[in-house]
């Protein structure tokens, strides 16, 4: 076996005081006690923050953007030091479960994390984008409505992702979701639009009202933006602390449309000027990860000793890597890259990036519940023991019955049937997953079996059930 000592440690764990905790150690030299080590702002020590958000996750733009953006770069080393490994723009898929896989207009959940492979993440925009304060029939939800819609885009993202956002994208800028966010561990959100950056620092502690640039073509081309590649973007560039996030529903996949044209000049000149091949000052990651790295930053605490550095994060948080400066560091001292994060060097001046340190995402939801049931529709659909429903989620793609009704009933363990759910449904064609809910505003009944509306719109059921044993 090697000689344990001599390598690097690198560890993760819990804390009984409620935080994580990574620790790195290196063969330690003379002089090493006259280092200093500070929490840098944005990883690796960055001068501003840049991001992109898709909203509603429409195919070609879901799957043709992030190929596009990864063109233009940057890199992980500190602005001025050079040679670091070439990083791609990425940003957020603000995505809708009604929607995902509903047809071939929208990304599937395999779409998805395939993009997600590629550096990008979602953002929350509501289950079923419900909710407006205009048009002549504003849609003013509940508050039982606005917990639904929240819990269950949630519990979906979670399923199939693996943990939930923790960004919102607010659907048709209804902020009225914005006070019941933080029960479903979401951190901050954005609005429909705006113009320019905001800078982290003057936000203080409340992410959940980011503005963001909105090129859309009808905004972009307007009497006052008149098609301006490089609008909202300061000629001498952003302000140290600031974020900008550039937002679309629509990226041309033709390489010859003005929409396009407009992207790449605007990319490139980001890249040229504050990028790889320029002086090399922003970071770009998903919106989520930029307020995360943000408010970790700072709390976090880091401990140094010659040979060591522990750094610690309070578990409340959602998990993020964090880049550590470390200044005066002796030039015989060694530190080489640690697995899962990077390093750079100048000088006397050592920046070492962290792999994640806690649990990435949304904490569990409250009550958890989970999928036990996915697969066609039948009119009874029993179940290998009595379960609480939490959720009937329903698949359809068609024209529904002429008298438009759609029931969910579950039979009880005593045999007796109850109504579960019932929806008349409007006129049309319809392309989406329905949540049938009791869960979180009602408790979720024991049943044996559910029953559905026989209706050849139907393309498939997901049964979700309150996970007791999680409790």
């Amino acid at each position: 076996m090697p000689h344990l000592p001599r390598l690097l440690l690198l560890f993760l764990l819990a804390q009984s005081a409620g935080a994580a905790t990574w620790s790195y150690s290196w063969p330690p030299s003379k002089s090493e006690s006259e280092v200093r080590a500070s929490v840098c702002p944005l990883k690796y020590d960055k001068k501003w923050a840049y991001a992109i958000e898709l909203d509603d996750g429409t195919v070609p733009t879901g799957t043709f953007a992030p190929d596009f953006f990864a063109e233009f770069q940057y890199t992980d080393a500190a602005p001025g030091v050079g040679k670091g490994q070439r990083k791609p723009v990425v940003g957020s898929l603000a995505l809708f479960p009604y929607r995902v896989g509903a047809n071939i207009t929208y990304v599937n959940f395999d779409q998805v994390r395939e993009i997600c492979g590629k550096g990008w993440a979602v953002a929350n925009h509501s289950y079923s984008h419900k909710g407006k304060t205009y048009g002549d029939v504003p849609e003013i939800l509940t508050p039982e409505q606005i917990k639904d819609e929240l819990f269950w885009s949630q519990a979906v993202f979670a399923h199939e992702l693996g943990h939930a956002p923790t960004h919102f994208v607010y659907p048709n800028g209804y902020t009225a979701y914005a006070d019941s966010l933080g029960a479903v561990g979401i951190a901050s959100a954005s609005s429909v639009g705006g113009k320019g950056g905001i800078s982290l620092v003057k936000m203080g502690d409340s992410f959940l009202s980011i503005p963001r640039c909105y090129l859309d073509e009808g905004a972009w081309t307007n009497s006052f933006r008149k098609g301006n590649p490089m609008d909202g973007i300061p000629a001498a560039g952003p302000a140290a602390g600031d974020l900008i996030i550039d937002f679309t529903h629509n990226l041309s996949p033709d390489p010859g449309s003005a929409n396009q044209k407009r992207w790449r000049e605007r990319l490139g000149t980001l890249a040229a000027k504050f990028g790889a091949d320029g002086t090399d000052e922003f970071w770009s990651a998903p919106t989520q990860d930029i307020i995360a790295y943000w408010r970790a930053a700072k709390v976090a605490e880091a401990q140094l000793a010659p040979g060591k550095l522990s750094v610690s994060l309070p578990d409340s948080l959602p998990g993020t890597p964090l880049t550590i400066r470390l200044d005066g560091v002796p030039a015989e001292t060694n530190i080489p890259s640690p697995p899962g994060g990077s390093i750079c060097r100048k000088d006397s001046t050592v920046w070492i990036t962290t792999p994640v340190i806690g649990a990435p995402g949304a904490a569990a939801l409250t009550p958890p519940v989970k999928q036990i049931y996915k697969g066609p529709p039948a009119p009874t659909i029993p179940l290998d023991s009595p379960r609480r429903i939490a959720a009937v989620r329903v698949r359809q793609h068609g024209n529904p019955t002429p008298d438009r009704q759609l029931n969910v009933n579950i039979t009880l363990p005593d045999g007796s049937i109850q109504k579960f759910s019932e929806q008349t449904q409007p006129d049309g064609f319809i392309s989406g997953t329905h949540v049938f809910s009791s869960v979180p505003n009602r408790e979720a009944p024991l049943a044996k079996s559910v029953e559905i509306t026989t209706d050849p719109s139907i393309k498939e059921v997901e049964i979700w059930a309150a996970d007791d044993a999680r409790r």
